[in-house]
């Protein structure tokens, strides 16, 4: 602890500083629930974070720093009828975002900040990125009549059916948390933590879906197919809400029986 703080204060921490307070325990969790940023920008952040720590930037002030290119991101993404440029650039500002997401944990691990008010700030950041994207795209494809033939089949479709899709996705992706946050309540976290407790295919495939996101966002918008994009997490949303029911409610009754052994 002593050469942390000496590190800190004479300004020369590293990378490898960086990657030693990353535990196990971390990298299983980012193995499971978020693949791009273990396999990507993970790596990427060790090497960005040596910066923000010598340049004496906290936790939370990164985290803050990590929402402005997420709100002109989105504010872009929704100004995409003007110029497909306004696509590209947005989605380019989402990524940096969720790459700065990584950096303020990386801050926060290495410096003992850890704390409910960070952790509950980044949450909320987290899911106004998930709120706010599908709103904002729905919107900008609603405008952008260049994305409506996006399916290359000759198929146009109407504009309401973008903000029909990020609806769609929205509130499947709302509704699936909710879901979980529930379930995880009435389990218990230890419980639940238990039963997931096995990595499998099945286990990280959903999940990592979901943390490609973002990149994928960004490979959408320089393709110029972005209503696929759109509808394919709404789909996802979709899919992945009612397999959080069925989930939950196996979860439930593993529990019940791991409570009561004899019946």
């Amino acid at each position: 602890m002593l050469s942390v703080i000496s590190k800190r204060k004479q300004g020369n921490v590293s990378a490898s500083d960086i990657r030693r307070s990353y535990s196990s325990e971390k990298a299983r969790s980012d193995l499971v629930a978020q693949l791009w940023l273990y396999l990507v920008l993970r790596p990427v952040s060790f090497r960005l974070t040596p910066i923000f720590i010598n340049l004496g930037i906290s936790a939370n002030t990164a985290t803050v720093l990590g929402l402005i290119p997420l709100l002109c991101g989105l504010v872009l993404i929704l100004l995409g009828a003007t110029s497909p440029l306004n696509f590209i650039v947005g989605a380019f500002l989402v990524n940096i975002w969720y790459l700065c997401d990584c950096i303020d944990g990386n801050i926060a691990r290495f410096q003992g900040q850890v704390s409910n008010f960070g952790a509950l700030f980044d949450w909320m950041i987290g899911m106004f990125y998930h709120v706010f994207l599908p709103v904002c795209l729905g919107l900008g494809l609603y405008f952008a009549s260049f994305e409506r033939t996006i399916f290359d089949f000759g198929l146009t479709l109407p504009g309401w059916f973008w903000l029909l899709a990020g609806a769609v996705e929205l509130f499947a992706g709302l509704f699936r948390e909710a879901i979980s946050m529930k379930a995880q309540k009435t389990i218990g976290s230890q419980v639940a933590f238990q039963l997931d407790a096995k990595i499998s295919f099945w286990t990280i495939l959903p999940r990592a879906i979901l943390s490609f996101k973002a990149p994928l966002l960004l490979v959408a918008s320089l393709l110029r197919v972005l209503g696929i994009w759109l509808f394919f997490y709404a789909v996802y949303n979709i899919l992945t809400f009612v397999g959080m029911i069925l989930l939950a409610l196996r979860k439930a009754l593993l529990s019940d029986r791991v409570a009561s052994p004899d019946n």
